[in-house]
């Protein structure tokens, strides 16, 4: 019933973080438990909350990796800044969810008089034990992240320079992360032990799981019109990862997340959608002729970033700028025919709405909602796909305004113009997603 998928997301978490950077990504993990929760949530409403919640989080964590990547201030208190912020966010998302897992597997406990969720260990509930040391461990974790960097606020106060004979904190950061790393480590042990080997039982309790498989068969007889709604569950969140992969903007208008992963979850959205409407298959079309169009500017890029190096070379420089010019249209191609698959796929996915919300017995004309949100993604979404296409194009404008040194104000306007648009860009990636 996924237990055994909630205990492999929670070894994801075991690892220590250096400021914002994860060796082992922790929104892996929170896909793994969302995933493992897929079943259970129909089950318990409070399963279900920790699901939708686990899914916010593996959100937040994965904009906590791209968040180098939005932004070139070369300034060591970003350090502090990122990994503070991104830690209280995800502690306020993460103290819910849990509390809402383990909430839900006891009601279901109690309602099948399952042993591996009621045993009590010295006398006292072992499930309040893995919970506790779940979310201490948690904290701790990232308590650990953000303590080395606060080690630069010294700096900052002291306007970046130390006076003689005090001692500066900030050199000794590499030691910071070396003993946050082994206090972290220590402590995964037991984090391991208990949590991982709480699911393992729920996940070997047969009893526990014929009774909740069976309620979920009961469930699903009932409603025929379930598995049409998980596929469409499925595709909204696989549209909404491509979305988010759109806000990837780069300061030399070259694109960072090839678009071919970005159509790779279009193309995965399509085939679920294709059990109950084959014209879906469509969108492997563009789809394709958008990977093979990022395959291509991938090796321009490769050509374009090796003559760019050889800056004294005039001939090569002048190469480069001429490559830079075909990769500015084979990403407006690119961009385009993207466009044309989301735009395929959205409208396959509001018919599949359509008949399902009829099939569940809610009225498609009623429902102002789904509608709206829907809306609100096209149209973001698109909107993502447009300013992302124009940007190097405004790379070019930029670079050629560059040229003639006295043209300040030319200069100016395109450099703003352009991080304007990669600025909108991120945003509507960002609604998109959200919607």
């Amino acid at each position: 019933m996924g237990f055994g998928l909630i205990a492999a997301g929670v070894v994801f978490l075991f690892n220590p973080n250096i400021n914002v950077i994860d060796f082992i990504p922790d929104f892996i993990g929170f896909l793994l438990i969302y995933a493992g929760l897929a079943k259970l949530s129909l089950i318990n409403s409070d399963l279900n909350c920790s699901r939708r919640l686990f899914l916010w989080l593996a959100a937040v964590d994965f904009l906590k990796m791209l968040s180098f990547s939005l932004t070139s201030v070369q300034d060591p208190t970003r350090y502090l800044l990122f990994s503070f912020t991104f830690g209280v966010v995800l502690c306020l998302i993460f103290t819910p969810a849990i509390s809402s897992l383990f909430q839900g597997i006891s009601y279901l406990g109690m309602r099948c008089s399952a042993h591996s969720v009621m045993r009590t260990r010295r006398g006292h509930d072992a499930m309040a034990s893995v919970k506790k040391w779940i979310l201490i461990f948690y904290f701790l974790r990232t308590a650990l992240s953000i303590l080395p960097e606060a080690s630069e606020l010294q700096m900052f106060g002291n306007t970046g320079v130390v006076g003689n004979g005090v001692i500066n904190y900030a050199s000794f950061k590499t030691l910071y992360y070396i003993l946050a790393s082994f206090i972290v480590i220590i402590l995964a042990v037991p984090f391991l032990f208990k949590a991982v080997g709480f699911f393992v039982s729920l996940a070997r309790d047969g009893d526990f799981g014929a009774d909740l498989r069976e309620r979920y068969d009961s469930l699903t007889e009932e409603h025929s019109w379930y598995s049409r709604g998980v596929r469409l569950r499925r595709s909204a969140l696989l549209i909404a990862a491509a979305f988010l992969l759109l806000a990837n903007p780069s300061s030399d208008g070259m694109i960072e997340c090839p678009l071919a992963i970005v159509c790779v979850f279009a193309a995965l959205a399509s085939l679920l959608l294709s059990r109950s409407q084959r014209k879906t298959l469509t969108v492997l079309i563009p789809a394709a002729v958008c990977a093979v169009l990022s395959i291509i500017c991938r090796l321009f890029e490769n050509t374009y970033f090796a003559d760019y190096s050889k800056i004294e070379d005039a001939v090569h420089y002048d190469h480069a700028r001429e490559i830079f010019d075909v990769i500015s249209y084979l990403s407006i191609a690119q961009y385009a025919v993207a466009a044309v698959a989301f735009a395929v796929l959205l409208v396959f996915m509001r018919r599949e709405m359509k008949v399902y919300s009829e099939e569940s017995g809610m009225s498609w004309q009623l429902s102002e909602n789904s509608k709206l949100y829907f809306r609100i993604t096209s149209v973001s979404g698109g909107g993502a796909l447009l300013f992302g296409s124009i940007l190097p194009r405004l790379c070019l404008l930029t670079a050629k305004s560059s040229e003639n040194i006295t043209d300040a104000a030319s200069l100016y306007f395109s450099a703003r113009l352009y991080s304007w648009s990669a600025a909108i860009q991120v945003i509507l990636a960002i609604l998109a997603f959200i919607y």
